[in-house]
């Protein structure tokens, strides 16, 4: 996913993290960047429900900001005449799940366990 502005201020490396913090690669906030950061977690997160075929988002940067999920985000640095891409992301957090504890009386128990919650990759990338 190309975007008008230059994503090596935001992703300093092939695979960035971003959490809850998302100030990824940069120690302190900074308008503008922070902006972009939003426009390029809100824009994944979109390709990523149309390609789903879900009504709406589930990955968006005031999401990410109120959890405890990490973000990695793939870059293709060469990408979009050298201003870079961002290919592809896989979310990570702890999930809320059910677990069957007996099959006689349907009997299940609530655990929090570390998952992956969601994963999207371009369509144009070969891995």
């Amino acid at each position: 996913m190309e975007f008008s502005f230059n994503i090596h201020s935001l992703f300093g490396e092939e695979i960035s993290l971003v959490d809850c913090n998302c100030a990824p690669f940069r120690k302190v906030s900074n308008e503008p960047l922070d902006k972009n950061l939003t426009k390029v977690i809100d824009d994944l997160g979109e390709a990523s429900a149309k390609a789903q075929g879900l009504h709406g988002p589930i990955t968006a940067a005031y999401k990410l900001r109120n959890s405890d999920h990490r973000m990695y985000i793939l870059k293709d640095a060469q990408a979009n005449s050298g201003k870079g891409a961002a290919v592809g992301f896989i979310k990570v957090g702890t999930k809320k799940l059910f677990v069957l504890v007996s099959k006689l009386c349907c009997n299940y128990q609530s655990v929090r366990a570390s998952c992956v919650v969601t994963i999207r990759v371009g369509v144009q990338v070969v891995l």
